[in-house]
């Protein structure tokens, strides 16, 4: 059998190395989830946190940091066997990391509550700290992985070691990180169920029907991802009208919902808030600037969903 020619410089000692990487980095993110666990658990028998506030914050962030390590681990693993479906992952996770840390960074450059450590380190010293080490971790890092993922030597080298039709491969890379996006949005409406409390329209449901109606929205955006991965039309359309629906009801809560009456609800004091810096303003800015991101993106995407036979994929 004659050997296949490379006509690119093999990169497989590097894409190894970035395995490793993302093995650390998931295994560093699954001890985060059992320290946050730890904390949470101590800060409830002192009696700092609520007990329904206590259970979300534990189930929703054991949820977020226990798939994102399940993640950066399959990742790093198919890195190390150079399987490009690790590479078409961890590309998109990092697009999505990289615009959900851009608007986390922002928020959190908005003049807010200032913290002060016990040890004698000045507020200002200890807030740019803060800000340069989650500059690294929001920005500097998804850059990185995403530029060397991107790279023709890296993209050839993982083509020549796994010539294979990947699950990947069926459907478009902007199409992928979308799905993966809805995964995490889902999960997130899953885990928001157990507050039992929904703000839609600037009405603020409560109870049993806040927790079925996060419950629905969780399903509906499972399936959503599923559909879009197969570029079902039918997927596009719904999450489309979906997000408008987004943009109106946070504009409309945004004038309407007094927050005080959800910190209330949660058994969070105003003064706590207010120290965190989550505002009313933030809050619902955020909600509405993510549903339009995405409604601007599903109009870019709108060619793969019109033209599934005509696009190609991935260039090589």
């Amino acid at each position: 059998m004659q050997e296949r020619v490379k006509d690119f410089v093999d990169r497989s000692g590097w894409i190894r190395f970035f395995g490793v990487i993302e093995l650390l980095i998931g295994f560093l993110v699954l001890g985060v989830m059992f320290l946050f666990i730890f904390i949470v658990s101590f800060l409830l028998a002192k009696g700092t946190l609520q007990p329904k506030l206590h259970i979300f914050i534990l189930f929703n962030n054991s949820i977020f940091f226990g798939l994102s390590s399940i993640i950066f681990i399959t990742c790093g693993i198919g890195s190390l066997m150079i399987k490009k479906w690790a590479r078409a992952v961890m590309l998109v996770l990092s697009c999505l990391w990289l615009i959900i840390g851009i608007l986390d960074y922002v928020s959190m450059l908005i003049p807010q509550g200032k913290y002060s450590l016990s040890s004698g380190v000045s507020s200002d010293t200890f807030y740019i700290t803060t800000m340069i080490v989650l500059l690294i971790i929001y920005i500097v890092t998804p850059v990185i992985f995403i530029i060397f993922y991107t790279r023709r030597n890296i993209r050839k080298t993982f083509k020549y070691y796994d010539p294979g039709l990947s699950w990947t491969d069926k459907t478009p890379l902007p199409v992928l990180g979308l799905s993966l996006f809805f995964i995490f949005v889902s999960l997130d409406y899953i885990s928001n169920s157990f507050l039992k409390i929904l703000g839609i329209f600037g009405m603020m449901l409560t109870g049993p029907v806040a927790l079925y109606a996060s419950l629905c929205f969780g399903v509906i955006y499972i399936v959503l991802a599923f559909g879009l991965y197969k570029l079902k039309m039918a997927a596009w359309v719904l999450s489309f009208i979906m997000h408008i629906f987004w943009i109106a009801s946070g504009a409309v809560s945004f004038l309407k919902i007094d927050m005080n009456e959800l910190y209330n609800y949660l058994g969070i004091s105003r003064d706590i808030i207010e120290n965190l810096g989550f505002l009313q303003q933030n809050l619902w800015s955020f909600s509405i600037i993510t549903s339009v991101l995405v409604v601007i993106y599903q109009l870019y995407l709108l060619k793969f969903f019109k033209n599934k036979k005509e696009v190609s994929y991935e260039r090589d």
